[in-house]
């Protein structure tokens, strides 16, 4: 995807992904925020009809009329979207809740997405700026903290705008289990929630923590590490992806598995494609079809889609015949495919 660090063979999810918006037929961006004014709004599902986008409900009910260039996926109960080169955001009803007037934007997370007006900055869920547009780059922020890059070194920034981690990496990665993996002198290392380094720069590429633990590429190879930046499962992999659910994807040879936190392969590398648990259930392909396969390894829904996405709040987005559309845990439509 669109991230700036490419740290887990393909891309790394946990990482700048979110910070660009394409047209969902790429990829979908999803964050997990709560908007300043918008926490519990219901989630809206972005959908394309005739080259324009809105948005539809759980039911597959159209709340917000196809009119924009691009949309993205709900987090904190906003919608990001483009419109005459300029982004804003949609609430719940389908209207649009902050005008399109910005060069570039985030996805809202903790209450505040990052936006472009020359440089980056941080606005509130009611658009209002929180945070002046200073940084030549921004990530989202996570565990109280955001990365962003002034002059060509990363450092954090807390939601008042104040520079906690003085700009002093040359990349910096979002804080999960507040700790992030920062990069110095091509080497990747972690800090902790004050800047101070946990696990001294020594791999070639670094992920976020999840359930413990973080992939970590070894010559040229992936395991994982605990926070004490112990090797506990041995650089084995062509890929590894960061833990969801309880799995993590890993790639042996040209196929696709998961293992569990102790390293052992719990469903066997069969797939050419796959993704991340979410709703207990992971995309998969059998013969260049995909499906959804369960943590017991088998398909729940049979493979029968040209491509499919991850699951987000209990739907996911399939292509059949160049449409896409969104169905439910069992395979089922909700919405029919369009384009």
């Amino acid at each position: 995807m669109m991230s700036r660090l490419d740290t887990c063979g393909i891309s790394f999810v946990r990482q700048m992904q979110k910070a660009w918006l394409v047209p969902l037929g790429v990829a979908v961006l999803a964050a997990c925020g709560i908007g300043a004014n918008h926490a519990g709004s219901a989630t809206l599902f972005p959908v394309v009809v005739d080259g324009k986008w809105g948005y539809v409900d759980h039911n597959g009910k159209m709340i917000a009329n196809p009119q924009y260039d691009e949309a993205a996926d709900f987090s904190g109960g906003l919608g990001r979207v483009k419109l005459d080169h300029r982004y804003g955001f949609v609430d719940a009803n389908g209207k649009l809740a902050i005008a399109a007037q910005f060069e570039e934007a985030g996805d809202f997370s903790e209450g505040l997405a990052w936006i472009r007006i020359d440089r980056r900055g941080f606005i509130d869920g009611s658009g209002r700026i929180v945070i002046n547009p200073q940084f030549e780059r921004a990530s989202s922020f996570h565990d109280g903290l955001a990365a962003v890059r002034v002059g060509d070194r990363w450092g954090y920034v807390d939601r008042n705008g104040k520079l906690t981690v003085n700009p002093q990496f040359d990349e910096a990665a979002d804080f999960s289990d507040r700790i992030a993996a920062v990069e110095i002198g091509n080497r990747w290392g972690y800090i902790d929630h004050d800047g101070k380094i946990l696990v001294n720069p020594q791999f070639e590429r670094a992920g976020g923590f999840h359930q413990g633990l973080a992939p970590v590429r070894v010559d040229d190879r992936w395991g994982y590490v605990d926070q004490s930046g112990k090797l506990v499962v041995n650089p084995q992999f062509k890929e590894a992806y960061e833990f969801s659910e309880g799995l993590a994807r890993v790639r042996v040879g040209d196929k696709y598995g998961y293992i569990d936190r102790s390293g052992t392969l719990t469903i066997n590398p069969q797939f050419e494609k796959a993704g991340d648990f979410h709703d207990s259930l992971a995309f998969a392909t059998a013969h260049d079809r995909f499906g959804y396969v369960g943590k017991n390894g088998t398909f729940s829904v049979n493979p029968q889609f040209d491509e499919a996405l991850d699951f987000f709040h209990s739907l996911a987005r399939v292509k059949v015949e160049r449409r896409w559309g969104y169905v439910d845990h069992g395979g089922h439509f909700v919405y029919n495919p369009t384009k």
